[in-house]
């Protein structure tokens, strides 16, 4: 439903990824998956009446991390170009360290997210060893003051009663240190997960959506 109301309003064209699942697949499956996808969306976009100049990742949740993921790649493999990405309350950082984020503290028992599921989700999706891959967790890509330049406009979603808020906007602090035009909102009321759900807020941020994918799409380089 949501994918069908970003056509309705925008008019553009939703591709969305049927991407390997864990545990079977672990990662790098999905993001690899996911990068493949977009590649292929700018190669084919005249087949099915799309502009390969005009290409937005956007993702919700565990989608927002890999849509995070996609924008890290085709940043370092310089290709394909992005016009935009557009993050809904994503898990930026697999690592189990609560500690770092006051959210995840407040919020450990979670509204739709508490923390022990996703404790149990992240160890089926991502090996111990990679969860410091920021393919991974995209937070780690933060290495350096600049250290995520080159990634295009950003627009970010975070919810008040998510256990991934305080993560989600710090990715907005290091993104800004890059250089990178962010635009963000906080809904304060809402839990993890509500953009999708049909609560005033939810078509709040889907309207809020639409307006920054035209304008994304609108001032392409």
């Amino acid at each position: 439903m949501v994918y069908a109301d970003y056509f309705q309003i925008n008019q553009c064209v939703v591709v969305s990824v049927d991407y390997r699942l864990a545990p079977e697949n672990m990662f790098p499956a999905a993001a690899l998956d996911c990068f493949a996808a977009t590649c292929w969306a700018v190669k084919k976009a005249a087949t099915f009446d799309g502009d390969p100049t005009r290409i937005a990742v956007a993702g919700d949740s565990v989608g927002g991390n890999l849509a995070a993921a996609v924008a890290l790649m085709a940043r370092d493999k310089e290709t394909p170009r992005l016009c935009g990405q557009v993050l809904v309350c994503p898990i930026l950082d697999l690592k189990k360290n609560e500690e770092k984020y006051f959210t995840r503290v407040v919020h450990n028992d979670g509204y739709l997210m508490p923390m022990s599921y996703f404790k149990w989700f992240s160890s089926k999706y991502c090996r111990e060893a990679d969860i410091e891959n920021p393919y991974a967790s995209p937070l780690k890509a933060a290495t350096s003051t600049k250290a995520l330049c080159g990634l295009p406009v950003t627009h970010m979603i975070t919810a008040g009663f998510d256990p991934f808020c305080d993560e989600g906007e710090l990715y907005i602090k290091k993104l800004r240190q890059s250089g990178v035009k962010v635009y963000h909102t906080r809904y304060t009321n809402s839990p993890h997960g509500f953009f999708a759900i049909g609560l005033d807020e939810s078509n709040e941020a889907l309207m809020e959506v639409s307006i920054i994918l035209k304008y994304m799409f609108g001032s392409k380089k």
